[in-house]
């Protein structure tokens, strides 16, 4: 790397790191990650590009939980965004979360349902004869 290199890098290094954080704290809102908080972004406080990602890590430090470790991906292009099109793309990942969550619900309802009935058939039969 050339000396003059070096000083770009220098001088957008602090860029990078502000621009991360700020990426960061706002994935942070993504519901998904909320409720799994091993994946939160809110935590991160390290940031390094790996391929076309931001990789991130960051510790949690509890009253009563102790310590978690979290980390995570984050796609490059995010960094040149702006905080508009980083909240739409949260909504939408909230969005598609939600519906995942209650498609999800409405599926083991009707397994439930199922198993029920099943069991009801089962019970109707001994008790009939």
């Amino acid at each position: 790397m050339k000396k003059e290199e070096l000083e770009k890098l220098k001088n957008l290094y602090p860029l990078f790191i502000k621009d991360a954080e700020l990426v960061a704290k706002i994935l942070s809102n993504v519901k998904k990650y909320q409720e799994s908080c091993s994946s939160n972004p809110l935590f991160a406080d390290k940031f390094t590009l790996e391929d076309n990602e931001v990789y991130w890590e960051g510790d949690e430090y509890g009253k009563y939980q102790g310590h978690e470790e979290h980390s995570g991906y984050f796609p490059i292009e995010y960094l040149s965004m702006t905080d508009e099109e980083i909240w739409t793309i949260v909504n939408d990942m909230n969005t598609k979360y939600e519906e995942e969550k209650k498609k999800k619900k409405k599926e083991e309802e009707e397994s439930l349902r199922k198993q029920r009935m099943a069991e009801y058939e089962r019970l109707k039969k001994e008790f009939d004869t």
